[in-house]
């Protein structure tokens, strides 16, 4: 079972043998709440998945069997929890909503706030939330590969990948 170290002296144990393939925190309801998606994508549906990290212990979020692999997460105080990989579903109103986007594997999603959020994914899918509907960028310099990293904020996005034998960065800004 993994045993990661948070702080000197502390550790938690995930328990799960399962790759944690991402982690992300947040305030909300003026608490800090921090999520680590659990799955394996060349193995779907194994063992998935959202793990909720707090000084009280770890527990699995994912209550109802979603049947999805969870390989990203993404939420500020203000949003929906927002899960990608196997599509993109976000948590409203107590249960899990499938997020209407092209079928690419979606490998990570970040945002700066509730209108500026971004997806990326396998075939150099790039989508971008504006708060009201998302917009497909077709035309980014990767005409193939994927993307895989993802850092937001509210003028810049930094987007980075792979294209055999390569790597590529790509550099957005607001206008």
């Amino acid at each position: 079972m993994p045993i990661i170290t948070a702080l000197p002296g502390r550790s938690w144990r995930s328990g799960t043998e399962t790759f944690i393939s991402d982690i992300w925190g947040s305030r909300r309801n003026g608490k800090t709440v921090i999520l680590a998606s659990v799955s394996d994508k060349w193995e779907p549906y194994n063992d998935i998945q959202l793990l909720s990290i707090s000084p009280g212990g770890v527990r699995d979020t994912l209550q109802n069997g979603l049947n999805r692999v969870v390989w990203s997460v993404w939420f500020n105080e203000h949003s929906p929890i927002y899960i990608a990989g196997d599509g993109l579903r976000e948590f409203k109103h107590g249960y899990w909503q499938k997020v209407d986007i092209p079928p690419y594997f979606t490998n990570r999603i970040r945002g700066s706030n509730i209108n500026n959020i971004f997806v990326v994914g396998d075939v150099a899918f790039v989508a971008h939330f504006n708060g009201m509907s998302w917009h497909y960028y077709f035309d980014f310099p990767l005409s193939h590969g994927i993307w895989s990293g993802l850092a937001v904020t509210e003028n810049l996005v930094v987007i980075v990948g792979d294209t055999s034998p390569g790597a590529v960065i790509a550099v957005g800004r607001r206008l």
